[in-house]
């Protein structure tokens, strides 16, 4: 309750109005700088701060008056009629909601009482509208400030049934799209057979083969859609009827000849062509060459047991490195392959090659090596990639995984590895083998 508006006050009344015992020690300037309670700044009578303290300046004094504080309000939801509000408040005995359609140049109010969500009916389709809202507020009888202003805009309203909307065709039929009342639509047609979709009725019939023509080494049929337009559909893939050749078993290095330009096939039966400035300068890895160079039979590429530059090779327990990283005199971590011992052994051996690459997931990994590049399996010892199957298994770090697919992809740049004594590395944590049969690498 509030200290009176006239006649005496004492001491022991301050301390109660501030929330203290009535025989609290208190002075007088203390009490007015709030050091014992923060002074209600919202009271319509209170003391001041500046000095020298009176105790009239207490007369009327409410420590528990509520400030009348403007509201703040938020967007909830429209529709095409109306829109909701939410609104933080306090202290509030009638709510008032004013809007504008306007850009604020004049408003609207609705009063009721203090509620959020607040909602407003009754409003156009379609419309932006200026949204505040103020209260009355039960300590003071009277208005607080305005809220913050933020913009409602109502949705479009439903068309009429049976207005139109727009026109399609599917295949030779015309079609009108018509409102259904309930911002829903319904379809009627219009024309069977009509220029307006094309002239399709005197298209081929669907289905109806036109063409065929090559993307790549892919063969694609095309056929008519019966309006008119066509469609195509993948026939064979690396179709020889687009040129494309299976690779060679044997491939060759090939080198220039000093007459410029060359042309020859690669590992994958691709055309190859390029210029060369002078002879002897390395060409292509491929099956054959028609003009403007020669190959070396000695030089076989294409054959080494070798992971692409990206694979990761364990170097240590939980450390990878890539391929394309490794160097002479590095270490790497693996299993021997006639001892089976784990240990750290020394590369001899990293060098770039291509080779006919092949992708293969084991354990729910993705692993690209050479196709004759061997892994070492559950029962079967070390076995190159090309004579395994999906679901044959093969030796991890951890265990034994499953491969679960292998896929041809081409001819690509391998890094050929060899490990001194240990013979073998952990490529995607598979064991696998670092050399042909008969010391080759």
């Amino acid at each position: 309750m509030a200290l009176p508006g006239s006649g005496s006050i004492s001491m022991g009344d301050i301390n109660v109005e501030l929330g203290r015992s009535r025989t609290s020690t208190i002075e007088l300037d203390n009490a007015e700088n709030g050091d014992y309670a923060a002074i209600n700044s919202c009271s319509p009578s209170r003391p001041s701060s500046s000095n020298p303290a009176a105790m009239s300046e207490w007369r009327g004094y409410n420590h528990s008056f509520a400030c009348c504080n403007a509201p703040s309000i938020s967007s909830n939801s429209v529709t095409s009629s109306s829109f909701t509000i939410n609104v933080s408040y306090s202290n509030c005995s009638a709510m008032h909601l004013e809007y504008s359609s306007n850009g604020g140049s004049t408003w609207q109010t609705s009063t009721g009482g203090c509620t959020t969500p607040l909602t407003l009916s009754g409003l156009a389709s379609s419309t932006a509208y200026q949204v505040r809202v103020r209260i009355t507020c039960t300590s003071t009888n009277g208005y607080s400030g305005y809220s913050n202003t933020i913009t409602m805009t109502t949705s479009a309203g439903c068309p009429a049934y049976g207005t139109y909307l727009s026109q399609f065709c599917s295949g030779c039929t015309l079609y009108y799209r018509y409102a259904n009342g309930s911002c829903g639509t319904y379809d009627q047609v219009y024309s069977d057979c009509t220029t307006a979709c094309g002239g399709c009725c005197c298209s081929p019939g669907y289905g109806t083969y036109l063409s065929q023509y090559c993307s790549g080494y892919d063969l694609y049929y095309t056929y008519s859609n019966g309006c008119n337009g066509t469609y195509s559909s993948l026939i064979e893939s690396n179709s020889t009827t687009c040129g494309y050749q299976e690779p060679s078993i044997n491939c060759y290095s090939y080198f220039g000849d000093g007459s410029g330009s060359w042309l020859g096939r690669d590992c994958n039966g691709n055309i190859v062509e390029g210029w060369s400035c002078c002879y002897g300068e390395y060409l292509f890895c491929g099956t054959s060459i028609s003009y403007g160079g020669y190959g070396d039979l000695n030089q076989v590429c294409g054959t080494s047991q070798c992971p692409t530059p990206d694979m990761p090779i364990l170097i240590n327990p939980n450390t990878w490195v890539t391929a394309g990283d490794l160097k002479v005199g590095d270490y790497i971590y693996t299993k021997h392959e006639t001892t089976g011992e784990w240990g750290s052994y020394q590369v001899t051996s990293a060098n770039s090659g291509t080779n006919i690459v092949s992708r293969t997931i084991i354990g729910g990994q993705e692993i690209k090596v050479s196709s004759n590049h061997k892994f070492l399996t559950e029962s079967m010892g070390f076995v190159p990639l090309s004579e395994l199957w999906v679901g044959a298994k093969v030796q991890t770090i951890d265990g034994i995984a499953e491969i679960e697919s292998i896929e041809s992809i081409g001819v690509m740049e391998v890094i050929q590895i060899e490990v001194d004594q240990a013979h073998t590395y952990v490529i995607g944590e598979v064991v696998s083998h670092n050399r042909k049969e008969e010391g080759l690498q």
